[in-house]
């Protein structure tokens, strides 16, 4: 996920007075027709932000946008590649904060969850000992979204139940 707010620049005296709030603010997620993406997606806009969703299928993006359509939710899509530096700075201008998940049950993940040696693997590496749900990764999204990151700006923040500790 990749946050955009345009708001960022704001001097810190006009903080928001609810903090953590994400009502009107700007958010792109990548990867969003499905599995972590969508979640995040829907978590925020049901919170008031204005989502863009990404990706490179137009058609399963359009499907999640249709999805997600509620009264006072704004929702749009922009298909580019993320991999594409220089599409993505005449994209976006910018890009702020991101976060790393680690392994979390998904459709995309759902066969190594299912191959008991992988399973087993990533139970025993994780401190938290278990995979992630993707709805698990809004607290940090919201953060990262929100007046409480204002400062924070270029960063990854790695959601992985505790896995990086322990390389």
């Amino acid at each position: 996920m990749i946050i955009f707010d345009s708001a960022k620049d704001k001097h810190p005296g006009m903080v928001n007075k609810d903090l953590f709030s994400v009502e009107d603010k700007i958010i792109l997620i990548t990867g969003s027709s499905r599995g972590i993406g969508f979640t995040l997606a829907k978590e925020m806009s049901s919170r008031g932000a204005r989502i863009i969703l990404n990706g490179r299928n137009k058609t399963k993006f359009t499907q999640a946008a249709k999805s997600l359509e509620k009264p006072g939710y704004e929702i749009h899509i922009s298909v580019f590649n993320v991999f594409d530096e220089k599409t993505v700075i005449e994209e976006i201008k910018t890009i702020e904060n991101k976060i790393g998940p680690g392994y979390f049950l998904t459709e995309m993940t759902e066969k190594l969850a299912e191959d008991q040696n992988f399973d087993n693997w990533i139970k025993n590496r994780t401190p938290a000992g278990r995979w992630g749900e993707p709805d698990e990764l809004a607290g940090t999204a919201i953060f990262l979204s929100s007046d409480a990151s204002n400062f924070i700006s270029g960063q990854i923040i790695y959601v992985d139940g505790g896995l990086l500790s322990g390389i």
